[in-house]
């Protein structure tokens, strides 16, 4: 009899101490102060099975990505999958462990922009900004998938499954900043256009020019970083999506007025000619005959040195449309009734743009 009490009381304690660490985890994790990618990945997976058909990967330069006003162009569905400094290493685990499970995209959309930074300079804080709004298993699993490509990369911030269950433990003298990320987003804010947040870039800074990748000779990326590269490229070509590259242009260091870094554009000049000695397509709009075609001028269309203003998002996402329609067999969804949603929701923004008055151009070529 002792020996059952024993047993049943050893079992309340241990569903206790799990359902404690179960809370600890979802919440005390600061879930609510990523609720960037929290209601991004709620909302792509809520939506219907297998209604997206373009999903955009990358750091906040995809900000660029305007995908309402893409679905009032030529009527593919897409969705911005972007987060401010997004490792790649986590595109193909996001991809395998949660985006399978309800949508099955023909495209998928990638910008280089931060693939000779990672693993080198990620830490803990970006892979958090990530994959802090996934279901806890996801999180889980992600995490032991992503934790090789760190085990020999500088440990600026240490990437492991103990510091990202307990960062508090972690990082007790560093609380604010390195856990927190001395930043929050509003967990009620309605993300409704598709991934783009409300606060759009409407803001102006004027530049003198974009550099031309052609300028630089390529310069490699580490071999831990071409490692993880080589593992999305592997993984790309046994699904039956297609994997399409751009580098969306620069100005320079952010917060430098302009000034080049030297060793990114070579190396963004040698992931260039890798990626598409691979036999993969890279949109390079370092290249001054595409900024021509898509009418982006750096005296009125940036943001700031990393990124297109709305007035710039909008011509890039015109052209891009184009480009879609030239070069891939994307359904138009525009007449189906089911997708009526997406045509309101298209309009929504239309709306939004016009009250900032940027009119947006509804007639593709």
């Amino acid at each position: 009899m002792k020996k059952a009490i024993k047993a049943i009381c050893f079992t309340l304690v241990l569903t206790l101490v799990f359902g404690l660490f179960t809370w600890y985890s979802e919440n005390y994790s600061f879930t609510e102060r990523y609720a960037e990618s929290n209601s991004k990945y709620r909302n792509i997976y809520d939506m219907p099975e297998d209604t997206v058909d373009i999903i955009f990967f990358s750091t906040s330069i995809y900000r660029a990505i305007l995908p309402s006003y893409l679905y009032l162009l030529n009527g593919n569905t897409s969705f911005n999958l972007f987060v401010d400094q997004m490792p790649v290493s986590l595109i193909k685990p996001v991809l395998e462990h949660f985006l399978v499970e309800k949508q099955s995209p023909k495209l998928i959309v990638v910008d280089l922009s931060f693939a000779q930074r990672d693993p080198d300079i990620i830490n803990q804080l970006h892979v958090r900004y990530t994959i802090e709004g996934l279901p806890f298993n996801i999180r889980y699993k992600i995490l032991k998938d992503i934790l090789p490509y760190y085990e020999n990369a500088p440990k600026i911030q240490s990437v492991d499954v103990f510091s990202y269950l307990f960062p508090t433990l972690y990082e007790h003298n560093n609380y604010s900043n390195a856990v927190l990320g001395g930043k929050s987003y509003d967990s009620n804010a309605e993300i409704n256009f598709m991934g783009n947040y409300k606060d759009l870039y409407w803001e102006t800074k004027k530049f003198a020019s974009v550099p031309a990748l052609n300028d630089y000779s390529p310069s490699p990326i580490s071999d831990n970083a071409l490692e993880i590269l080589d593992e999305l490229l592997d993984y790309a070509k046994t699904q039956e999506f297609e994997l399409l590259f751009t580098m969306l242009p620069k100005t320079g260091i952010k917060g430098s007025g302009g000034k080049i870094d030297k060793t990114e554009m070579q190396q963004n000049k040698w992931l260039y000619d890798y990626v598409t000695n691979k036999g993969f397509t890279v949109l390079n709009l370092f290249a001054d005959g595409y900024l021509d075609e898509t009418g982006i001028n750096p005296e009125k269309d940036f943001a700031d040195e990393r990124h297109l203003n709305m007035k710039g998002s909008a011509k890039f996402t015109y052209w891009l449309a184009t480009y879609l329609n030239e070069n891939y067999d994307i359904k138009d969804h525009r007449d189906d009734d089911e997708y009526f949603d997406w045509l309101e929701m298209g309009f929504d923004f239309y709306e939004v743009c016009e009250s900032h008055n940027l009119i947006l151009n509804l007639d593709l070529d």
